[in-house]
């Protein structure tokens, strides 16, 4: 099993099949071949899009059957985790109001499959039917849905599902208003068919900034409702959400606590330039182990006195130890324990080292005042004077300005010019050029006979070469030299004809 995190967990958290047409969505024909027969189908269109943790999310019921043919393909191609999960309709009184249902996604711990086995029965009757406590709306009350998630028995991350965000449409989280939204959920959920609309963008932006709740982790699904055509729906691409999280349930947990976690399209969360250990190399009596390290902060955990220090010291050589003696004492424990700690960190790739000691000294001098401000100042970028920057940008911007204006000025001349039409007077055609050093005219034909009388000329000039190459050849270089003269005098008359 991966135990470090290494690139995005692309996620896809809301996928209908066929067992929603009981319930939401009677008479939707593209459902039907939506089923355990048609894993395939669906494996193909998660492989397309490079989807790693998806979940099946279908209106008040969970089809188990369906679930477990699924979760059984984990590890073809890309999927790595498949997560038990319902849509849920809730009714919620919000601000005294009548009830409002909205559609809460609830997502699964997968880690205990005989409570997952159970979930149907709690959820829907034997006849199939949802165990709706708010009859007159089709949905579960407040208290209503909190049972069931009791009864499940489950951990579970609650997602309000968000898709016509700035329109207060039905079913929408955001029509609760947002202190209402923000106290039922732990997390709000955009419909991907909506982010596929710019204009929908900047409902959704707006709609972040209207909660209480700082830096809300909005999550993209596709919503499909067609195997085939996944994700379903044309519209144009959907930009999936991806998580800075092993694809596990517990990654997902962590993900929505954390909105940094969170990115919607192809991303990235680690820096390739960072320079990091990959790994802590060491063998304990003969016994190899091989720890890895994540990008970011790593943690050693333990009791007092059982080798954290040591094992931070021999890691660097023990090039920070004050002092022979601690070294010395290192030495010997891990002689004497059999411990032998592979991996050094070379003092190029060293950011800084700081003891417990010297932590508490740094941070008890800049408290009361005695340290320098600037302790930490030479591990950030030095200060950039701003007003430089602006002033030359502000330039720039004004030079673009005025070129687009003059390009403006030309586009607007060139389309008047355009719309009038420049009639050409038809002149006689002349058969006599006439030059004006002479005061009398010139016929073609006979510039025509002069030309070639003269390329006739160089011709034969070219030929007697070639048939008395001997002779040439017997007269020596200057021959050669005056009949190349000969040529080149004869070119610049044919140039002037």
């Amino acid at each position: 099993m991966e135990r470090i995190v290494t690139k995005p967990t692309k996620i896809d958290l809301h996928i209908h099949s066929a067992a929603s047409v009981v319930t939401k969505d009677k008479g939707k024909k593209e459902l039907s071949d939506c089923d355990k027969d048609h894993v395939n189908v669906l494996l193909r269109g998660l492989e397309a899009h490079g989807i790693n943790m998806c979940a099946i999310t279908d209106h008040d019921c969970f089809d188990k059957d369906l679930y477990f043919a699924l979760k059984e393909r984990e590890g073809d191609g890309c999927l790595n985790k498949v997560l038990p999960g319902i849509e849920f309709s809730v009714s919620i009184r919000a601000d005294g109001k009548k009830p409002t249902v909205v559609h809460i996604v609830a997502i699964f711990d997968d880690r205990h499959p005989d409570l997952i086995d159970g979930i149907a029965e709690v959820v829907c009757d034997e006849n199939g039917k949802p165990r709706y406590d708010d009859l007159n709306n089709g949905a579960f009350t407040e208290d209503g849905f909190a049972k069931v998630l009791r009864d499940i028995g489950l951990n579970a991350v609650l997602i309000g599902h968000e898709k016509s965000a700035g329109q207060e449409a039905k079913r929408d989280v955001s029509s609760l208003g947002a202190n209402c939204a923000s106290e039922v959920i732990m997390t709000e959920f955009v419909d991907a068919v909506e982010i596929r609309n710019k204009r929908r963008e900047l409902d959704i932006k707006r709609l972040i900034e209207t909660y209480p709740k700082d830096a809300v982790p909005f999550v993209v699904g596709s919503d499909c409702h067609d195997w085939a055509t996944y994700p379903g729906r044309e519209g144009g691409e959907i930009s999936f959400s991806s998580l800075k999280c092993l694809p596990t349930f517990e990654g997902l947990l962590m993900a929505v606590t954390d909105p940094s976690r969170i990115k919607v399209g192809d991303c990235s969360f680690f820096s390739a330039s960072s320079s990091k250990l990959d790994s802590l190399k060491l063998s304990v009596n003969g016994k190899n182990f091989d720890i890895p390290f994540s990008p970011g902060i790593n943690a050693i955990i333990g009791d007092n006195s059982i080798g954290k220090s040591m094992m931070i010291h021999r890691l660097t050589n023990c090039r920070h130890v004050d002092g022979h003696k601690l070294a010395d004492g290192y030495e010997a424990y891990c002689a004497k324990e059999g411990i032998s700690v592979d991996t050094i960190l070379p003092i190029a790739a060293e950011f800084k080292f700081d003891d417990q000691d010297s932590v508490r000294k740094t941070l008890e001098e800049l408290h009361s005042g005695q340290g320098q401000n600037d302790y930490f100042g030479k591990y950030f970028q030095s200060h950039v004077d701003v007003d430089s920057i602006k002033d030359s940008l502000k330039r720039f911007f004004d030079e673009c300005v005025v070129a687009l204006e003059s390009k403006a000025r030309f586009n607007d001349t060139r389309r008047r010019l355009d719309k009038h039409e420049v009639v050409l007077r038809d002149l006689p055609k002349s058969e006599k050029l006439t030059i004006s050093q002479y005061s009398k005219t010139i016929s073609f034909k006979d510039i025509e006979s002069l030309g070639s009388r003269l390329l006739s000329c160089r011709s034969d000039l070219v030929n007697a070469r070639a048939d008395h190459s001997k002779l040439f050849k017997e007269m020596g270089i200057e021959a050669a030299e005056a009949h190349a003269d000969a040529i080149k005098a004869m070119d610049r008359l044919l140039k002037l004809v």
